[in-house]
């Protein structure tokens, strides 16, 4: 059984490969009218998003515009989707040593 979990730990991975630092927000403001507030996240790399019981793999830009990566689809078939793109990095890594 796939866990969003599970996926947020191989699109961790994934963000690694292609050497982003991935996405972290910057905490909560502490005063003024967003007050409590959590701050927007920087930094670009691929996300897990979900909508209507389906989820879905995206990239987002630093300026946080986001571009659909896969289709939406089930757990397990996002989890294949990144098990995929995964495998082709890594042959891809492969290739390049042996030339």
């Amino acid at each position: 059984m796939v866990t969003e979990k599970r996926l947020k730990q191989r699109i961790a991975y994934l963000n690694d490969l292609y050497g982003f630092k991935g996405r972290s927000s910057k905490g909560k403001y502490k005063s003024g009218k967003m007050k409590g507030r959590w701050k927007p996240q920087t930094g670009s790399g691929f996300v897990l998003a979900s909508a209507y019981g389906g989820y879905r793999l995206e990239f987002m830009t630093k300026r946080g515009g986001a571009r659909d990566v896969s289709t939406r689809g089930t757990k397990a078939e996002i989890d294949f989707y990144i098990g995929a793109m995964i495998t082709a990095l890594r042959y891809k890594k492969e290739a390049s040593k042996l030339k």
